[in-house]
């Protein structure tokens, strides 16, 4: 005999809810008075946010140059030392060779001769005693001596050994007092024309230098240097890596310093409270509320990028659209509810 009878064979009275249980079937009962239960909803927004990767390194001159004689003779005399920083124009080395200033002289001692002997010239010509030919002859053996002097003193101040380019100078080839030969290398000084940055990155990051648009250079106390040019070359000495320059747009300090290269994108992007979205085997979603009265919508969302506010959404919503704050999974779909909304 089921309950039911045996209660009325009892004279008990059932409750109420119990009566509608049973009547149901075993249905589950709405809320009390039937409200709908209030959750708190976000509006999507388009929020700017900006992806940032750096590598450190040292911003130095990246080429150098060499300093030789010009002519065979002796250091005389060293200006620079090596490890000294040095400015275009400053003064390197003097040298001496003995044979040129043994020249110089004997063409001083020809041109003081032959200037005599011109003037001695033009003197009988004006007495009419020489012709014009006799004077010209000795102005072209004097023109012949002058011109030779003034070559042997340019020779002579090329000696005087001068810097090529502002830097340091890396390497000192030849002690004071030292013979050398015509072209024989002195020194060599790195050139802050040159400046810039090199690098070694796994090739996966090669993406990064396809072009400097999205580059910044700064140097440790901030200053922002101008890129001039990149050149990115497989690394022959690391497999999996290339080798990236990174050449700054005006001459840089010429002693090393630290500076660091950032690539920083700005874009606009859908986010999301961390709290909101939910995930389900292989996939993400959150709970839309949609409608007037408003209801729950489940919708698979692809995300991105993490952020410290929240998480990027790549498709799927759209901005303006209103998404369940906490706890997603707490309202079934298509269940009413009563909007809270959170600032």
């Amino acid at each position: 005999m089921n309950l039911w009878i045996r209660s009325l064979l009892a004279g008990v009275v059932l409750p109420a809810a119990l009566i509608i249980l049973t009547g149901c079937g075993g249905a589950t009962a709405e809320p009390s008075g039937g409200s709908a239960p209030r959750v708190d909803v976000i509006d999507v927004g388009v929020e700017k946010i900006t992806t940032e990767r750096g590598w450190a390194g040292i911003l130095r001159p990246l080429r150098s140059v060499g300093v030789s004689a010009p002519e065979a003779g002796t250091i005389a005399e060293l200006f620079v030392a090596e490890g000294d920083l040095v400015e275009r124009g400053d003064r390197l080395v003097r040298m001496d060779g003995p044979e040129l200033g043994a020249r110089r002289e004997v063409l001083a001692q020809r041109r003081g001769s032959l200037a005599d002997e011109l003037a001695r010239w033009e003197r009988l010509a004006a007495a009419e005693a020489a012709g014009p030919g006799e004077v010209e002859a000795a102005r072209l053996r004097l023109l012949e001596v002058e011109e030779a002097l003034a070559e042997l003193e340019a020779r002579m101040r090329a000696a005087d050994l001068r810097a090529p380019v502002s830097g340091r100078v890396i390497a000192l080839m030849v002690p004071a007092d030292a013979t050398v030969g015509a072209g024989e290398p002195l020194m060599r000084i790195e050139d802050a024309n040159t400046s810039g940055l090199q690098l070694r990155v796994p090739a996966a990051e090669a993406r990064y230098f396809a072009s400097a648009d999205h580059l910044q250079l700064a140097m440790d106390d901030g200053e922002i240097i101008a890129i001039e040019r990149l050149i990115v070359t497989e690394d022959t000495l690391a497999p999996g890596f290339v080798a990236v320059e990174v050449r700054v747009a005006s001459p840089g300090p010429v002693a090393p310093v630290k500076a660091r290269l950032r690539h920083i994108v700005e874009r606009n992007a859908l986010l999301v409270p961390w709290t909101a979205v939910a995930r389900e085997d292989d996939h993400h979603w959150v709970a839309v509320v949609r409608g007037d009265p408003p209801v729950i919508e489940r919708r698979r969302v692809e995300i991105g990028a993490g952020r410290a506010n929240g998480v990027e959404v790549r498709a799927g919503l759209e901005a303006g659209e209103r998404v369940l704050r906490f706890e997603p999974r707490s309202q079934p779909e298509g269940r009413e509810v009563a909007v809270h909304q959170s600032r």
